[in-house]
């Protein structure tokens, strides 16, 4: 994770008081050191955009392979689209976030790592906004280089456009807890979508041939405790982390189940 307050090289956090311009981290070159640069803030906010103070942002795999130029973006870039941040100016008609609840300067928000342009039709109509054409991702698909420049994670401020699915955050729910929910968070929750499961439903997570095998990474009480798909723990209780279980097969998961 990235702070802007501790080991960023010469600079020392302190914002200029003509709040005229700020420091990004910006990638400039592929598979070379992120260079700190000083960038101009934007002289007013759009109405239904705000300008956040970054207080944290994640480093997703996404960003590895942006910096090893993996993946077809335009340089100079601030990487970083899981960010958490301090409201410090809201666009005219900015009042609530995504779940309703109002926003004034010093909330604490995140929001989704992409814009898009609510209007056409996988926007309106499919409800699709990762299909927009006018979609683009924040760490991603912004050069800064333009105007208005702080579009990333990895900046002392960043600019949200308007129609940013912002949210509000609880003053009990640490950062450190959120900061990957406007990218891994939601990319999961869209893959069960996908697959028709609904909140709450107990499933069998099953799969055939070699890939059906898996192993124990984490704590594996950790897995029996939390384990909910209506399959039981009770006859591997001697299991340890390395392990590899029982591969199920579809024949099997009446039985397993029952």
């Amino acid at each position: 994770m990235f702070h802007f307050n501790i080991e960023c090289s010469k600079w020392d956090g302190k914002v200029q008081s003509d709040m005229s311009a700020a420091i990004a981290a910006v990638l400039e070159q592929f598979e070379a050191p992120l260079r700190l640069r000083e960038l101009p803030l934007p002289a007013r906010v759009a109405p239904g955009a705000a300008l956040v103070r970054t207080e944290m942002a994640g480093i997703c795999g996404t960003d590895v392979h942006l910096w090893k130029g993996q993946l077809p973006i335009a340089l100079p870039v601030i990487l970083g689209h899981e960010t958490v941040g301090r409201l410090e100016q809201l666009g005219d008609g900015l009042e609530h976030d995504w779940t309703g609840q109002p926003l004034k300067r010093g909330d604490r928000v995140t929001w989704n790592s992409a814009a898009s342009c609510g209007q056409c039709y996988y926007c309106a109509e499919k409800r699709q906004p990762t299909r927009c054409p006018q979609r683009r991702a924040y760490g991603i698909g912004y050069r800064c280089d333009q105007a208005p420049h702080l579009l990333g994670g990895c900046g002392e401020f960043h600019y949200l456009h308007p129609r940013t699915t912002i949210f509000k955050l609880p003053d009990d729910l640490p950062t450190e807890s959120v900061i990957g929910a406007g990218c891994a968070l939601i990319t999961a929750i869209h893959g069960i979508e996908r697959t028709g499961v609904a909140w709450r439903d107990n499933v069998v997570v099953h799969e055939g041939k070699i890939a059906g095998l898996r192993r124990f990474k984490d704590d594996v009480s950790e897995v029996k405790s939390g384990f909910e798909c209506g399959i039981s723990f009770d006859k591997y209780n001697d299991i340890k982390v390395g392990d590899v279980i029982e591969v199920v097969s579809q024949e099997q998961i009446p039985a397993a189940t029952a």
